[in-house]
């Protein structure tokens, strides 16, 4: 029970004021623009390659950064499959049509998979979204299905899954 005082009404506003604020700052991650070192793949001798190996990695990783993520996020739950999905080319002309041949594409797209769930390779920012307004109640079954599957135990299935190796 409240016991009445002159700042009660204060707190409760502030309280009010505060959980709106919490509810409306919506997290995103998304990988880093910058390209992780150890994906650039330098097990190639130079002589072997008519093209840079940091240009084709960049092309690769630009992929990644429009087409790869959309369809795929961070996480054990939706861990890249084993096989390249067709979206993962370069589209780059300037740098030849062996780089987009399937030894080459699917060495950068193991690459893409070494790296995937590495705390360096994502970035998070954090916007303004009030759309929980508008369905008060999902949203908030959501929020609570984030935060609890951050302190859920993984299992070795999903270990498996994070590092790719699932069965199929």
């Amino acid at each position: 029970m409240f016991v009445k005082h002159s700042w009660d009404k204060a707190v409760v506003l502030l309280a009010g004021c505060a959980l709106f604020l919490f509810a409306s700052l919506r997290s995103d991650e998304h990988l880093a623009v910058m390209m992780p070192a150890e994906f650039v793949d330098n097990t190639l001798p130079p002589a072997v390659r008519s093209v840079p190996e940091k240009e084709i990695a960049q092309g690769y990783w630009n992929c990644a950064l429009i087409a790869i993520q959309r369809k795929y996020s961070t996480g054990s739950s939706s861990a890249l499959p084993a096989d390249p999905p067709n979206e993962f080319r370069i589209t780059t002309a300037d740098l030849g049509t062996e780089v987009n041949s399937d030894a080459v594409r699917r060495r950068y797209w193991h690459k893409l998979r070494h790296v995937w769930n590495e705390k360096e390779t994502w970035v998070t920012s954090y916007e303004w979204s009030f759309t929980w307004m508008t369905n008060p109640v999902s949203a908030t079954g959501s929020w609570f299905e984030r935060v609890l599957s951050r302190f859920a135990p993984k299992t070795s299935q999903d270990r498996r899954h994070q590092l790719g190796t699932a069965d199929t």
